[in-house]
């Protein structure tokens, strides 16, 4: 199995998806969220393979994009 890098360590596709999904939400190690470019920049891959990334998380995790689709946020889904 071919396995990514994560900041230069073997990493799994749901590790980079999670690392992905905290960057762009602003959950995790940093109090803000990201833009795809800083995101790319951060992990050394291209905003494509961001994008990537995030079709692929849409049927996992609640995101949605930014007006200008640079930024993704969580979605909180509001039951009564």
């Amino acid at each position: 199995m071919n396995r990514a890098r994560l900041y230069g360590k073997k990493a799994t596709q749901k590790q980079i998806t999670d690392e992905i999904y905290s960057l762009i939400t602003g959950n995790g190690s940093r109090p803000y969220p990201l833009s795809i470019t800083d995101t790319a920049r951060l992990l050394g891959v291209l905003r494509q393979t961001i994008y990537q990334y995030i079709k692929k998380m849409k049927g996992e995790k609640s995101i949605h994009p930014s007006l200008n689709y640079d930024q993704y946020f969580p979605v909180k889904i509001i039951t009564k």
